[in-house]
Formats: C-alpha cells, structure tokens, sequence
C-alpha cells in the first residue's frame, strides 16, 4: 500500500526537526564550555566538601605564566603554575599566597577566598589538594601562624634566591610548612638554559617545584578543574 504525500512530509519534517534539536543542544554545551568555565568551576567548588580540621594545597594555573613556569619547571603537572595554602574558615575556603603581583595592601602577599583567587581571566586550571594526616591542633596552630604571617610585608623574590628576605609562592609555602614541622615540598636543582641563566646571572637554579608533593600519599586530589 502506497503511503500518502503527508506521512513523506511529516517525516521529512520530524527528521530535520531532530537534526535541529541536536545541533542546539550541541551548540549550547559549546557555548557553555567556551564562554562560562568559571561558573562551571564554582558549581564545582561549592559541591566540594571542605573540612575545618583539614590543610589544603591550591594549584592555579593562568596563561601569564604558563610559558615561562609550568613546563620547564614543574615536576609532575604542567598546568600548574601557582601554589597558595587553603584553610576553611566561617565555611568558606581562604587562601593565603605569595604572588608577583600587588595586593590592596601594597604587598605580595594575599589573604583572600578560593572564589576571588579563581577570579581571573587568563584562568585555564585549578586542582585542591587536602592533607590527609593532620589533627586539631596542627590546625589551629598553621592558623595562628598565618595570622602572624599576615601583619607581615612580603616582597615576590623575583631572583628565586632561597636564602634571602624575600618569596616566591612555593618557598613561602615550604616555610610555613617547615615551622609546623612537615615536610610537604621537595627541593630541586637544575641547570639553567641561556634565558633564565642570563636573567638571573647564575647557571643553576635550586627551588621548589609547585607540584612537588603530588607523589606525597598523604595529599589527596579532591578537585580537578581545567578549562
């Protein structure tokens, strides 16, 4: 039995009806993906449990650094380019970091919460990383330290010195972590190439990779974000 001209002219419109309905969906996550990560980030920051009796480890990663840090650099993650110590407070993750750029107060240094750390954007990566054997008092006694840390000036050490009066972000981290008697960070040397030898005027640099403590089993990866 021969079908009707109206079942072939709703078929063909059923059919490209569908293709419509997909390419929009298509083109929707598209958009999404290009044009709001970072509210997909803060969905997934706020879905992530975050514990007052915990330290946590942030990784950042923006494009301003990304040529010059994470690949020569890193260790383990090349996205990395920034590290800051995370510590709940009045249920909201803070961080407290050491960057090369200035901060209201005048400083390198900043104190401020995860969402005004992620608010950048160059922003392409951020990990959270949690400490896993840590009690109370070690806790209380890392938040003391950070409050003293914080009436203090600090100047970005731009010359990545190790043995002077000024930071970069991981040997302020290594600091405040050898006060409190861990051992998170692991320092490494290598030889410097012809740009970075004639710009800090040495021929080997001795630091501390960012992403140094990823093999640590102790550290566990809670979040994962790249754009």
């Amino acid at each position: 039995m021969k079908e009707p001209p109206c079942f072939y002219a709703l078929k063909y419109i059923y059919k490209n009806l569908i293709i419509i309905i997909a390419s929009i969906i298509a083109t929707t996550v598209l958009v999404n993906a290009l044009f709001f990560p970072a509210n997909d980030l803060s969905k997934l920051i706020n879905t992530t449990q975050f514990q007052e009796n915990k330290i946590y480890l942030v990784l950042r990663g923006t494009k301003s650094k990304a040529g010059i840090i994470a690949k020569d650099y890193n260790t383990y993650i090349n996205s990395a380019t920034h590290i800051a110590i995370g510590l709940v407070e009045n249920g909201e993750l803070h961080v407290y970091h050491i960057s090369d750029e200035i901060s209201d107060r005048g400083d390198n240094f900043f104190h401020e919460t995860i969402f005004q750390f992620i608010d950048r954007n160059d922003l392409y990566y951020l990990s959270i990383w949690e400490l896993e054997k840590t009690d109370i008092q070690i806790v209380s006694t890392l938040k003391k330290e950070l409050e003293r840390e914080e009436k203090k000036m600090f100047y970005f050490d731009h010359s990545l010195l190790l043995k002077n009066d000024k930071y970069y972000c991981s040997e302020w981290i290594n600091s405040i972590f050898e006060q409190q008697n861990l051992t998170i960070l692991k320092k490494k040397k290598i030889k410097l190439n012809t740009i970075p030898k004639m710009y800090l005027k040495r021929d080997s640099l001795e630091y501390y990779p960012v992403d140094s403590f990823v093999e640590n089993k102790n550290i566990i990866r809670i979040l994962d974000w790249r754009k």
